[in-house]
């Protein structure tokens, strides 16, 4: 990895060590990380802990999604560090009423 991508996934996990942080941030390069269609009916909401809590739109997605848990875990380290998503959490959006 060239010192620009060092540099770069270093101050990735310093931002992702803070929750406050986190959430905003990974909401902000979701598209990015996961791309289409994955991104157009998935948000991450919640990130503590290494624990990444994904809103997936409809019980369809989230059953697509279940198998792929660990392989989208590992994208996501790839982009954001190595070891920053220890588990990530999926659960159904609230519908509105």
């Amino acid at each position: 990895m060239d010192s620009v991508g060092q540099l770069r996934s270093g101050l990735l996990q310093q931002l992702m060590r803070q929750p406050q942080l986190a959430a905003p941030l990974l909401e902000r390069l979701w598209p990015r990380l996961v791309a289409a269609p994955l991104s157009l009916h998935t948000r991450p909401v919640r990130f503590d802990a290494g624990l990444l809590t994904v809103e997936v739109e409809e019980q369809g997605w989230l059953r697509e999604l279940e198998p792929l848990r660990e392989r989208l875990r590992g994208r996501l380290n790839q982009a954001l560090g190595t070891g920053t998503v220890k588990a990530i959490r999926l659960v159904l959006r609230p519908q509105p009423r």
